[in-house]
């Protein structure tokens, strides 16, 4: 049996010009037009849409994440190349405890129907880069009780020396859809834009800091 998690991950890189509170609500407002993955659990069965294809099964794996990844920094920065809008399946067999993206995902020892996410700053040093941040402790995932998770950081170093500064947000939703056995796919479903199928009254964990 699988825990499920619902995720959209998104990343933006900006130059120090584009990093305005203009350019970072048009990000949001474009965010929150994007079609969420359609999927869902009836009677123990994890569903797909006939868009998402996997050789992943519930009944093997203690963790599955449907994850929507985006990347709209060439509207940030009015480029010519497409935007990135991919889904991906990602399965784990560890039972109780998880590393994923930016996250360490672990089962609640004390209420095993509540994930616990945490940061995991250690070993994401790069991606992140400046300000330094904490593994900690970010919110406690409850059945169809979505997240959404923010960060950003800068960096002025890549691993050869120094370059122009670069802002980077991260936006992530989260939603546990709860535990299934079995897998059925090709299942006809509404597709939905990211607030009607995350829930409009999400609750934000947003540790962004004023960068310059």
């Amino acid at each position: 049996m699988a825990h499920i998690i619902r995720m959209v991950k998104s990343v933006v890189h900006f130059d120090k010009t584009n990093y305005t509170h203009e350019n970072r609500s048009k990000l949001n407002a474009q965010l929150l037009e994007t079609l969420s993955p359609p999927v869902r659990i009836h009677d123990n069965t994890l569903q797909l849409a006939p868009n998402l294809q996997t050789d992943l099964n519930p009944s093997v794996h203690h963790l599955m994440v449907i994850q929507h990844n985006l990347d709209y920094t060439p509207l940030i920065n009015e480029s010519h190349l497409p935007n990135l809008q991919q889904t991906q399946l990602y399965g784990f067999k560890s039972p109780d405890h998880w590393n994923h993206e930016l996250f360490a995902i672990q089962s609640n020892t004390n209420k095993p129907e509540i994930l616990d996410i945490h940061l995991k700053y250690s070993g994401n040093e790069l991606q992140i880069a400046y300000p330094k941040r904490t593994n900690h402790k970010v919110a406690e995932l409850h059945a169809h009780t979505p997240i959404r998770y923010r960060l950003n950081g800068q960096s002025d170093f890549t691993m050869t020396g120094r370059k122009e500064r670069t802002f980077t947000e991260f936006d992530f939703m989260l939603e546990y859809l709860g535990q299934a056995t079995h897998l059925k796919l090709n299942v006809p479903m509404p597709i939905h834009t990211l607030p009607h199928a995350f829930s409009t009254s999400m609750r934000v964990v947003d540790e962004r800091k004023m960068l310059y």
